[in-house]
């Protein structure tokens, strides 16, 4: 980058004075332009960047002018103005100085008898010396970033990369705004410092920046932005971004930090040209994982039905998976009714991270569950791990808050993994369907078990478990809440007190409902014997897919 404060150094410049803007003389500089009435313009011809040359014709006595012409020229991004004095002008008016100050626009004064194009010819030359620089050092970043593309690199690579050439911090982020890679040069701030040790950018920043437009603007423009610090976020310095595209899908961000005024045109070049080459990266990466998520839930399925491939061909591809077939294992499942495709690959991702710490483990994706599939040298602690995944993924913000984790029971072979995992299944149905979150294990299911293996016919020959589906019916036909109330009321072991304060109801109101109850479904309430019954015959009713939400 070329700043003014850089121009004003070439010999012909001698003799200038800054009259305004001091502050501003960072400002980059890209082109240069002669205009003769510098107010007679809306300047929407300009890009940013642009010296104006200008002999100040119709501002020395039109205050109006005088006033405008300095806030649109900043607004428009021009990068200075230069004046030849003693044409039109003997000294630049207040109104000009002051609105130049306050927006740190530099108002450059020139003698009389410098030429408008001996400067254009000076700033020309200096840009395009300053472009062929820039022209060489990108040759060199293609070929390194290619390079390591070729030698099959790691986005890691690709930080420390563009770290070591522009001397700054960068960071990349997946499009969930995890930290794929980080690497340091110098400064960072408290922002950027929470994120690398979360993993992650904090929710407040990244709310904040969707709500400015950033990401949408990234997207549509393909562009590097740059980013002014937000102190009060902790984006204590300046932050270059580029979007990592894909198939017109951003699949990642690359931030380049650096102090106030010390981000370069050279800085957006090299940055987006590494935002390409991580996503060739990341693309190949994601490419070779889905693919080995597909071969791993292959051989989940003939682990499923052992005995119908050839032992040969089953010892095989344990091999190729790190699977030993002489274990114990044991199953542990992970559902969630509202997840995304997203989401449950994220939860895959979480739970494989954390777990080669804790055990060894085959992990899958399978019918909208992740499987873990424990294998160990004894009795697997399932129990223990599943707790130790659940706590650590409840911690994480885009766990779905509906997760349960059923557990099957140990086993002693391979062949016998199917039974683990359809006693994990049934433990998840019983838990959907009760209304149970977190950790269930099939092993203390008790009589859910028992009830989930009963026929139709079986429970449709039980009186209760026809007063419960009457009750039901009754209540979806007349918009009534007996069923509700009643299962509120067993809860409660039949105490009215607790009952009317959990359903927020009088107690005379409660006794009016219990009152009909009885005389619809003929059960005397008040006989423990009742209650009891009638409280499987509900865990029955909605083992069969009815829950509070169907009455």
């Amino acid at each position: 980058m070329v700043s003014v404060s850089t121009l004003l150094e070439l010999p012909v410049f001698k003799g200038y004075r800054i009259a305004a803007g001091q502050n501003g003389l960072h400002r980059p500089v890209r082109w240069v332009h002669i205009v003769a009435m510098p107010e007679s313009d809306d300047y929407q011809w300009t890009k940013g960047g642009e010296i104006i040359l200008s002999v100040a014709y119709g501002l020395q006595e039109n205050t109006e002018r005088q006033a405008r012409i300095i806030p649109i020229m900043a607004e428009s991004k021009i990068a200075a103005l230069v004046i030849s004095m003693g044409h039109y002008l003997q000294q630049i008016p207040p109104l000009m100085v002051e609105a130049a100050n306050r927006l740190n626009f530099p108002i450059i004064e020139v003698p009389g008898d410098t030429l408008f194009v001996d400067i254009t010819k000076a700033i020309f030359g200096t840009l395009e010396s300053k472009q062929s620089a820039i022209q060489r050092q990108m040759r060199v970043i293609h070929e390194t970033l290619t390079r390591v593309v070729l030698d099959g690199g790691k986005i890691q690579d690709v930080a420390e990369i563009i770290a070591s050439f522009l001397n700054k911090s960068v960071t990349i982020e997946s499009a969930t705004f995890e930290v794929l890679a980080h690497a340091h040069r110098g400064n960072i701030d408290p922002a950027r410092r929470k994120s690398i040790e979360a993993g992650r950018t904090s929710p407040e920043v990244t709310s904040t920046l969707l709500n400015s437009g950033l990401y949408k603007q990234l997207l549509t423009e393909r562009e590097s932005k740059q980013l002014d610090p937000i102190p009060e976020l902790g984006l204590e310095l300046e932050r270059i971004v580029a979007p990592i595209i894909v198939s017109n899908t951003i699949i990642g961000y690359m931030w380049v930090i650096a102090l106030h005024a010390d981000l370069t045109e050279l800085d957006h070049l090299v940055l987006e040209q590494a935002a390409t080459t991580a996503a060739l990266i990341i693309y190949k990466d994601r490419a070779i994982y889905e693919n080995m998520l597909a071969l791993r839930g292959d051989f989940f399925n003939l682990l499923l039905q052992p005995n119908q491939v050839p032992q040969t061909w089953l010892e095989s591809q344990a091999i190729a998976f790190d699977f030993q077939l002489e274990r114990q294992y044991q199953v542990l499942l992970f559902s969630t009714r509202k997840a995304t495709s997203e989401d449950l690959t994220q939860l895959l991702n979480s739970i494989d991270s954390q777990l080669r710490s804790v055990a060894k483990a085959l992990i899958v994706s399978r019918e909208q569950q992740v499987v873990v599939v424990l294998q160990t040298r004894n009795v697997p602690n399932g129990k223990h791990i599943a707790h130790t995944l659940h706590s650590y993924l409840q911690q994480q913000e885009r766990t779905p808050p509906d997760l349960i984790v059923g557990i099957g029971n140990a086993v002693k072979s391979y062949v016998e993994i199917i039974n683990s995992y359809e006693q994990a299944k049934e433990a998840i149905t019983i838990a959907e369907r009760l209304d149970i979150l977190g950790m269930i294990e099939f092993n203390e299911l008790g009589l859910f078990h028992w009830l989930q293996q009963l026929s139709n016919q079986v429970l449709e020959q039980n009186i209760f478990y026809v007063a419960i589906a009457k009750l039901a019916e009754f209540d979806q036909k007349h918009n009534k809440q007996l069923l509700p109330t009643l299962e509120i009321f067993l809860q409660c072991g039949g105490s009215i007190k607790e009952a009317s304060e959990l359903l927020f109801v009088h107690r005379n109101t409660l006794l009016y409902r219990l009152e009909r109850i009885e005389t619809f479904t003929n059960v005397q309430l008040k006989n423990p014997d009742n209650r009891l019954n009638l409280s499987v015959a509900l865990k029955a009713f909605r083992l069969r897919g009815q829950t509070s939400t169907n009455w």
